[in-house]
């Protein structure tokens, strides 16, 4: 079998939606630590600490999960459509299949 051509819209979706959880799951770990700087820093007190935390916080679980997959998608569309081109004057990828 050989793997003539690839549809890029259907890998950007996939891609997108997958870079979007990484990004939800990596803007969960920056938001707890970025609570955790804040409970661990003395310097600074009062509500302008824990505005800028919750910023960096809630920016990062809303924020980092639309730029991983926006991005995502974008990049993926743009390799899926690069590999169709090189497919088409080289030949595909040789797949084996039991």
């Amino acid at each position: 079998m050989e793997l003539k051509r690839i549809d890029p819209l259907s890998v950007a979706k996939v891609t997108a939606i997958l870079y979007g959880a990484m990004g939800l799951l990596f803007g969960g770990l920056f938001s707890l630590l970025a609570l955790m700087g804040f409970a661990l820093d003395n310097s600074s007190t009062g509500a302008e600490a824990a505005l800028t935390s919750m910023i960096f916080g809630v920016g990062a679980v809303i924020i980092l999960p639309l730029f991983y997959g926006i991005l995502g998608g974008i990049f993926a569309a743009l390799g899926a459509m690069l590999y169709n081109l090189i497919a088409r004057f080289f030949g595909g990828i040789r797949v084996d299949l039991e």
